[in-house]
């Protein structure tokens, strides 16, 4: 059994009145699925007024186990440095503190490694939790950032959500049924509402169009009302693919989502997924007659060879444009697929963007250097969405028609473009 010790060390910093910094915060790794040398989750969980915690879960299979010539037992040495910050682009830091995170083994495994740390955060504001977590052994990092909206004690950070067996769930989606748990700690109540909804399965137009792009949300099909257990935990039975809304006002348009996507998402595991996720790369007649076909198995197969030019080349054509699938459904999953998203639409066909710039509103992804005349923009704005806060929508240019056309030609001539 590992064992598993968690220290933390704090030191505050003072509130400090400054002007805002125009000039957005540039990630030049953000989205580059190749510079991610942990793969850590985290949520944020308002408990009280003044205290919110932080839960992490650190996937140990990307960290490095060392030991002592003298000792049998091997350890992983972690370093959690996190700041809370007004804004994204602060300068100045309200709190600051570090969490220590010792993994200690006699026979490595694969597993998780998970904790929690509480934390002040005053209520009535909005702020911007920028997490910096090192693998000591290896030198190897993640950084990431984390909005925190305390605004109201409705919102999705004042819920949790958990298993049967009382571990914490880190995603907001799942691919298979569950019977889960959840709770308000800031809404004392026995009753919550559970309302649910078909998830969205339309595709987004390609980012020349000038159709009016409108946000689209399925009508909830059914709300229903759920007693709490002793502990003050609410039923979450998600027993059908769609959109499951938790509040606890069933006329408030704040609370909780979850979402349940079948067939082993966020992986590509159908021959619908498989179909349907290629639109973007297919003509019309290619495309229905991928839908028709018997043995959807062999077209598919078909399809790439021809495109491959060979079986080698399409295994490697499959495996680059699939797992830019995969990775759209983990990053911009929301009440549809991540793959159905802008985001997920410009990072299939065009890969990781050689930078980021964001702000808590929008993002910027610039694809070869910034300011040249042969680089390609992308702009997304965040959207209000009571169903998810990771809704963003492209800003559509007909100057974007002949960069696009080039980057899925490319596909189509077997070659895997922006292949970072």
């Amino acid at each position: 059994m590992k064992r598993i010790i968690i220290y933390s060390l704090v030191s505050f910093a003072f509130f400090v009145s400054c002007k805002s910094s125009q000039v957005d915060k540039k990630n030049t790794s953000l989205y580059k699925k190749l510079n991610i040398d942990i793969d850590v989750k985290y949520i944020l969980n308002h408990e009280t007024d003044s205290l919110s915690r932080l839960y992490f879960a650190i996937n140990n299979a990307e960290l490095t186990y060392k030991k002592e010539p003298s000792d049998s037992i091997f350890k992983a040495d972690l370093e959690l440095f996190c700041s809370l910050k007004s804004e994204l682009t602060s300068k100045i830091a309200i709190d600051t503190f570090t969490i220590f995170i010792k993994d200690k083994q006699r026979v490595v495994k694969p597993g998780t490694i998970t904790g929690s740390r509480l934390m002040k955060i005053k209520s009535g504001a909005k702020y911007v939790l920028s997490l910096e977590l090192k693998d000591i052994n290896r030198k190897a990092m993640n950084t990431s950032d984390l909005g925190v909206s305390k605004l109201s004690i409705a919102t999705a950070q004042n819920y949790i959500v958990k298993e049967q067996d009382s571990s914490i769930v880190f995603d907001n989606y799942t691919f298979k049924k569950r019977n889960l748990l959840f709770k308000n700690k800031r809404l004392l109540t026995t009753h919550a509402f559970v309302s649910y909804a078909k998830s969205v399965e339309t595709l987004p137009p390609p980012p020349f169009s000038n159709v009016e792009i409108k946000q689209e949300q399925a009508p909830f099909a059914t709300t229903t009302k759920v007693q709490s257990n002793f502990e003050g935990w609410f039923p979450l039975n998600l027993e059908q693919e769609g959109i499951y809304f938790l509040r606890t006002d069933s006329l408030s348009n704040q609370g909780c989502t979850m979402f349940l996507f079948g067939d082993g998402f966020p992986k590509v595991t159908s021959h619908k997924q498989m179909i349907e996720s290629i639109r973007f790369i297919t003509s019309k007649d290619e495309y229905e007659n991928l839908i028709s076909a018997t043995d959807k198995q062999k077209a598919i197969e078909e399809f790439w060879i021809k495109i491959g030019g060979s079986t080698e080349r399409a295994k490697q054509l499959i495996k680059n444009y699939y797992g830019r699938v995969q990775y759209a459904n983990e990053q911009f999953a929301t009440d549809k697929e991540g793959w159905r998203t802008d985001r997920g639409m410009i990072y299939i066909i065009y890969g990781a963007p050689t930078s980021v710039y964001q702000t808590a509103d929008h993002e910027t992804w610039i694809y070869g250097d910034s300011g040249s005349p042969f680089s390609t923009t992308f702009q997304f704005e965040n959207q209000n969405n009571m169903l998810s806060n990771n809704v963003f929508i492209l800003r559509r240019d007909p100057m974007l028609k002949n960069s696009w056309y080039v980057a899925v030609d490319a596909w189509r001539e077997g070659r895997i473009y922006s292949e970072n």
